[in-house]
């Protein structure tokens, strides 16, 4: 009595837990795992350059307090997952035939068992949809078919591209903000990658014959009850293609290119021209996964059935009903006919068997072990002791049949996953001639850039159309530690293919609702489009723009016998990288400045006979150096040294010095001077006399509020000059000592908000250069750090918490918040350092 109540409670279970198609827990994994590593160096370089996601795949997310994976993972556990909890496997079937409607194609021959077990689940049978239509929401073959939004999965396509968004956004596409901090976010895209490798799994069923020609009742064969397996009921049936790959994980090893012309997102599954033609007349490469598996290949219970539609088959057969394979597919014929040989086959246990097999030869693919015939096929046909559809029915799959089978499906489900991978990562910008804006206190408030579209499908452009583009963005104030996150919606609207992004780059110029504040760390920008591509409807995608910051400075690899050129190397020590060369005539190059976009290099240019001009570079060119020389300023008989850029970035401040005392008075000997980059013309600021009164001042910097920094010789002492720090507001001609002392100070710099400035000094009296910092209004300086030897020429980083400066022939940087310094890798004989703006570094291409 026990043992019946056992079975009776272990009925349901078993008819229904074996409906999986492959194996949930090892064969969904690896075949995705295989899908992924197929694709893996483009995805990675996706990953990292779309999305600044450094490990690429390997990233490491978290979707709150229970899950920390990295994203392959999650696209894994997405494919292990689709199959729980049981009755979601109702929805895991489609029938590629295009006489049925996609509302009709999914599972028709499921037990009572079933249909009572999960009719009070989430998924009852009045629900049932085709495996394509729940993975994609479809109705009928994209892109123009009806689409059902907010069906019953949660974790479809376009649920996967939705959570996206939400990563990308902190929004859901109806505009309600649910992701207001970094964990939230990260918390989406795991749920992304989740849905995306659940949407895998779909596609993968389609390579089990079964799954897509109605069989349900093929996974329902008895394997026997055994110890082991006593209180495991759902090891006691199993569906013969899915037991074999679960019990052969090594076949499972690289795919075949997936062929399709037309990817669009239903096609992987169904292309919808399979009308029940031979399959000789159609392109296999062509065709969508479910369709070849269809067209090609048998399950358990509908082998031999292209005659089920025929009067007096009941209404289980019309079920099962196939064109193809067919009898005349097979040289069936000859084995009834005795003309058939026989051959060895070795079994698992290595034990040679002699036994017939049916080939399939013609309409479609050619499979050596198609079906195998049982003791009782002959006789049943020979002996007309039963019907075609009883004859039909005594062939079966044996491993040689699935293992073949294998052979050819298995790569088409990886080919086909890993394609499906990289159609989710397809969508890109192109983006150029980025800067950010900033007010007179250093605060971001806007930013300006050129993008066009640039995504590709198969190497070929694919267009948006009927989209939307809106800028999100992401930093950590000064006195955070958590990000703060904005959006900035209808940037830019895509209407028409013919929208000029399609071809061209167009211009973004952008207004932040609220400023980001100076000195805020972790700066980024994101581009994020929403609408249709290429085929898609729904597309979304996000282009990150991380802003960063660079060093320059003139380095002499030979040191003192050779030339020296302009550099830029990030703050810690990587991308060290040679900016000009010796094509422009130059024997050294030095003083390097940049404009307040970084959109531009000013330096020394010192030619051969030690004459000082000035260089400047557009290094938004797309013209290699020195092609991306925007202005060369010279003067054939005066030098032009320390340039300094004005916070409009329109003008160069410079120190000017003539190559002799002029005669008449009529000129300056000394002097600083400025430059309009925009009309070429050059002046004194202010009245000549002014300069003619003050005519020691040396290495000028601009400050962010319109302020003149610069050193001034007040004297000498034991045959050294002795130099004060001044600045001065060329308005008012007001001059304001910030170091009034019988002390030498050198190398003024200011913070970048121009309330600070950072300078040199032995005013403790020491015999090196130690590095002091004074308040613009209220100067009292303050000594930063203590060097020795001496530490010399300084520059803030943007957010005012580092100085870099150098040391002899090297750079280094401190950080103001610790008062840590740490060397920078940078070519020997290093000097004159100075720190960008923040500024975007266009990544590699793919």
């Amino acid at each position: 009595m026990k043992i019946l109540m056992l079975l009776a409670l272990a009925i349901p279970i078993i008819y229904f837990s074996d409906a999986n198609a492959f194996d949930d827990k090892r064969t969904h994994p690896q075949i995705t795992q295989k899908a992924i590593d197929g694709v893996s160096v483009k995805i990675e370089k996706y990953l990292q350059t779309n999305l600044t996601l450094p490990q690429g795949l390997a990233t490491i997310i978290s979707d709150g307090p229970q899950s920390t994976m990295s994203i392959r993972e999650w696209l894994l556990l997405g494919a292990k997952q689709e199959d729980d909890p049981m009755c979601r496997a109702s929805n895991h079937f489609h029938n590629p035939r295009n006489d049925l409607s996609w509302a009709d194609s999914g599972l028709a021959d499921q037990n009572w068992f079933v249909n009572r077990r999960c009719s009070v689940s989430l998924y009852p049978p009045e629900k049932i949809t085709s495996a394509v239509q729940w993975a994609t929401a479809y109705y009928a073959p994209a892109p123009n078919g009806s689409r059902q939004i907010g069906g019953d999965n949660d974790e479809d396509w376009a649920h996967a591209r939705e959570y996206l968004y939400v990563f990308l956004t902190g929004k859901t596409f109806v505009g309600k903000l649910i992701a207001k901090d970094e964990s939230m976010r990260q918390a989406f895209l795991a749920s992304s990658m989740e849905a995306l490798g659940k949407v895998l799994h779909l596609l993968q069923d389609m390579a089990v014959p079964s799954h897509v020609r109605n069989d349900f009742l093929s996974h329902l064969q008895h394997t026997g009850i055994t110890g082991p397996t006593l209180f495991s009921p759902t090891k006691w049936a199993y569906e013969k293609f899915e037991r074999f790959v679960e019990t052969h994980p090594e076949i499972i090893t690289g795919g075949t290119v997936c062929g399709l012309a037309q990817k669009t997102l239903t096609n992987f599954w169904d292309t919808n021209v399979y009308d029940g033609q031979s399959p000789d007349l159609l392109d296999m490469l062509q065709m969508g996964l479910a369709e070849y598996t269809n067209m090609n290949f048998a399950s358990d219970n509908t082998i031999f059935t292209e005659s089920n539609l025929d009067a007096g088959s009941n209404s289980d057969g019309i079920k099962y009903y196939h064109p193809y394979p067919r009898r005349t597919s097979t040289n069936v014929q000859q084995y009834l006919d005795g003309v058939l040989r026989p051959e060895i086959v070795f079994g698992e246990d290595n034990v040679p068997d002699t036994s017939f097999y049916i080939a399939k030869i013609q309409d479609g693919e050619r499979i050596d072990h198609f079906i195998k015939p049982t003791y009782f096929s002959k006789p049943l046909i020979t002996n007309e002791t039963g019907d075609l559809q009883t004859f039909h029915r005594s062939f079966m799959l044996d491993d040689a049949c699935v293992s073949e089978y294998t052979s050819k499906l298995i790569p088409k489900a990886v080919g086909y996953s890993a394609s499906l991978i990289e159609y989710f990562f397809r969508g890109d910008f192109d983006v150029k001639d980025v800067f950010v804006r900033r007010d007179p206190g250093g605060n971001i408030v806007g930013i300006n850039m050129k993008i066009t579209n640039s995504s590709k499908l198969d190497a070929q452009p694919e267009l948006l159309v009927m989209g939307d583009i809106e800028l999100s963005y992401r930093y950590i104030a000064p006195q955070d530690r958590q990000a703060t996150y904005g959006l900035i919606e209808n940037v830019y609207d895509v209407d028409y293919k013919t929208n000029a992004i399609n071809f061209d780059y167009v211009d973004l110029v952008t207004d932040l609702p609220n400023s980001i504040p100076l000195g805020s760390k972790d700066i980024s920008f994101t581009i994020v489009y929403r609408g249709r591509l290429g085929d898609e409807e729904g597309c979304v995608f996000g282009k990150v723009l991380p802003f960063t910051s660079k060093i320059a400075y003139s380095g002499q690899p030979q040191c003192g016998s050779g030339p020296s050129h302009i550099y830029t190397v990030h703050p810690d020590g990587t991308k060290d990288t040679q900016i000009t060369n010796d094509a422009d005539g130059y024997a050294w190059r030095g003083m390097p400045a940049w404009s307040p976009d970084g959109r531009m290099l000013a330096f020394n240019g010192i030619t051969s006979r030690n004459q000082y001009e000035i260089v400047v570079l557009d290094l938004t060119s797309d013209q290699p150096y020195p092609g991306n020389i925007y202005r060369k300023l010279r003067h054939a008989d005066a030098h032009y040294i320390a340039p300094s850029f004005s916070p409009d970035g329109e003008r160069l401040l410079a120190e000017r010095l003539l190559l002799r005392h002029p005669q008449d008075g009529q000129d300056l000997y000394h002097s600083l001077i400025y430059f309009n980059l925009i009309t070429d013309e050059w002046y004194f600021e202010g009245s000549k006399d002014f300069w003619s009164q003050n005519p020691y001042a040396e290495l000028p910097r601009w400050s962010s509020r319109y302020e003149t920094v610069f050193q001034y010789q007040v004297g000498t002492q034991n045959g050294e000059n002795i130099y004060n720090i001044w600045s001065v507001d060329l308005d008012t001609k007001s001059i304001k000592y910030l170091t009034d002392e019988w002390a030498d100070s050198r190398w003024p710099n200011w913070s970048p908000d121009g309330e600070s400035v950072v300078f040199g000094s032995k005013r403790d009296g020491g015999s090196y250069y130690d590095i002091w910092l004074a308040n613009r209004i209220n100067p009292n300086p303050v000594k930063l750090v203590e060097c020795q030897p001496s530490c010399s020429v300084y520059s803030f980083s943007p957010d005012s918490r580092a100085i870099v400066f150098q040391i002899a022939g090297l750079l280094y940087t401190v950080n103001l918040d610790n008062m840590q310094a740490n060397p920078v890798s940078s070519t020997w004989c290093s000097s004159t350092p100075e720190w960008s703006p923040h500024v975007y570094e266009k990544p590699p291409a793919p």
